[in-house]
Parts: structure tokens; C-alpha cells; sequence
């Protein structure tokens, strides 16, 4: 009976690492303008930052997304507060399910893209 009992938790146990989420690193295989834009949103969700620049080409070659934080200025340009040496924020791109999923290194927020299309990141690509 004991016996029995173990098998079927050993089962069970690998019954649910197998449908565990799956997250492969992944690039967009159709920037546009409403990918961006959607982009934009998620990461000023993110961070709480209205307009964050970033290049067309952003996510379609790399996994990683680096924004530079901005440092803050008086009126006539000048640093406040000398230099700044924050790291930059973080984001990385995976698919899993067949979704999209931009997750905020450090903080593990996720955020389902709906605009954008993805693909695995090929081994070749990998930095």
C-alpha cells in the first residue's frame, strides 16, 4: 500500500513539472508602429515614466531591453545632484503558451503583449 502511495506522488509530482509554464527567451517578428506603442504602454505601466524612448528595431534581435534612466535636470540643463550612476532598467521578452511576455528584471512583473508576434530566440542569436 505504501509503495503505491509513492508511485502515484512521484507521478503526480511529475505530472505537474510538465505542465509547468514554459518561458523561452524570444524576439518580435513584426515591429510596428502599434507593437511600439503597445510597448511603450506596458513599460510606462511598469515604471510609472510617460514616453520612453526606444528604437524601431527594439526586442527583434536581442531579448533584452535596456532603458537608461533619466537623470533629472534644473532649468538651464544642469545635472541635480552631480552624476547620476543608477543601472539601467531591465526588460526581457519570452514567449511562453504561444504569448508574448515582457518581464521587468528585478521587480518579475509580466506583462502579456497583445500586439506583438514572437518567436524563440535562436541559439545563434544569443548573445
Amino acid at each position: 500500500m505504501r509503495g503505491n502511495a509513492i508511485l502515484f506522488c512521484s507521478v503526480l509530482l511529475s505530472a505537474c513539472q510538465g505542465t509547468a509554464m514554459q518561458m523561452v527567451p524570444a524576439v518580435i517578428t513584426n515591429p510596428s508602429a502599434e507593437v511600439k506603442a503597445e510597448l511603450q504602454q506596458v513599460i510606462q505601466q511598469a515604471i510609472g515614466v510617460a514616453a520612453t524612448p526606444m528604437l524601431e528595431t527594439a526586442l527583434t534581435d536581442s531579448h533584452k531591453l535596456l532603458l537608461e534612466r533619466q537623470a533629472l535636470r534644473d532649468t538651464q540643463g544642469r545635472l541635480l545632484n552631480g552624476r547620476h550612476n543608477e543601472p539601467p532598467l531591465v526588460f526581457e521578452l519570452y514567449l511562453s503558451s504561444g504569448i508574448c511576455q515582457l518581464v521587468q528584471v528585478g521587480s518579475e512583473q509580466s506583462f502579456a503583449l497583445k500586439q506583438a508576434k514572437c518567436r524563440p530566440l535562436a541559439t545563434s542569436d544569443k548573445e
